[in-house]
């Protein structure tokens, strides 16, 4: 990603220093002037470590625009270390694209920290694509990723758990585009035809009420055919780790009294899971 951060700004003609982690190359950035830093590394403790040993004047004067992958926590530790290499600023910002749509005017990238600082390199940021400025606290950004991609993941995963099922059927021959052919005939309307559904869900969670009026499913009906689909999926041999979850949740909230609600009501157990602990 800090490839075609890079490139992006070469081909709007911008003046472009790149240096990696060792810290004696972050030093042209002092030789040229360099008003704007971008920092895209790997992780935030890769970021601590490459910072910490920066010369503390590095950031005199300078906007520090973070593209680091990090939790809130790891943020505003981030901050601070910025912070100590005297940066006037530090601006959290968040990549909603894969490298090879950086730099398209489709391609958006959510920002957040300090508004004058945004404000005074916004035009410089649209190299990369479509800049969105959230507000003045520098974990906004991270956690309008987090928001963003929890849906494309949840959305790739029941792909693939189709998919796996669908291989295991005589609908499939040998072939190239088998899978591609089933995605353009059966599963792309079915995801058209979603989005009306989805918007009828996020309005009963703006109303808090989610018991059936008789145009959905009940969570009841719901659990007993998600039971029957693991079922399916351990006879034909295929993985059901990923329906497992979503059958935990249907249980938790039919416990909860939520016998005769849609699925828009998972929303409360979701919501009550915040003591889980996050993986390794």
């Amino acid at each position: 990603m800090g490839s075609a951060l890079a490139r992006a700004f070469l081909t709007k003609g911008h003046k472009v220093t790149v240096w990696n982690r060792s810290p004696a190359k972050a030093a042209p950035l002092a030789v040229v002037g360099a008003p704007l830093v971008i920092t895209c590394i790997t992780n935030s403790d890769a970021f601590r470590d490459t910072m910490e040993n920066l010369p503390p004047s590095l950031g005199s004067d300078r906007i520090l625009i973070d593209f680091t992958t990090s939790c809130p926590s790891q943020i505003n530790q981030s901050a601070k270390t910025a912070t100590k290499l005297r940066f006037k600023a530090y601006i959290h910002g968040a990549v909603m694209a894969f490298p090879a749509q950086v730099g398209r005017e489709e391609s958006f990238l959510y920002y957040s920290g300090n508004r004058s600082a945004f404000t005074s390199v916004e035009s410089i940021l649209s190299a990369l694509g479509t800049p969105v400025y959230l507000d003045d606290d520098p974990i906004s950004a991270a956690l309008q990723e987090v928001i963003i991609v929890s849906s494309m993941y949840s959305w790739w995963a029941g792909l693939l758990q189709s998919i796996a099922l669908l291989r295991t059927t005589k609908q499939v021959k040998v072939g190239r585009q088998a899978v591609s052919g089933f995605f353009e005939e059966t599963l792309a309307p079915l995801y058209a035809h979603s989005v009306e559904i989805f918007r009828t869900m996020c309005t009963e969670i703006d109303s808090g009420k989610y018991e059936t009026r008789g145009d959905g499913a009940r969570l009841a009906l719901h659990l007993a055919s998600l039971r029957n689909f693991s079922r399916t999926l351990v006879d034909q041999g295929v993985s059901y780790e990923i329906i497992k979850p979503i059958v935990a949740l249907v249980d938790e909230r039919i416990s909860q009294g939520g016998e005769d609600e849609e699925l828009s009501a998972l929303i409360e157990a979701l919501s009550g899971s915040g003591s889980a602990k996050a993986p390794a």
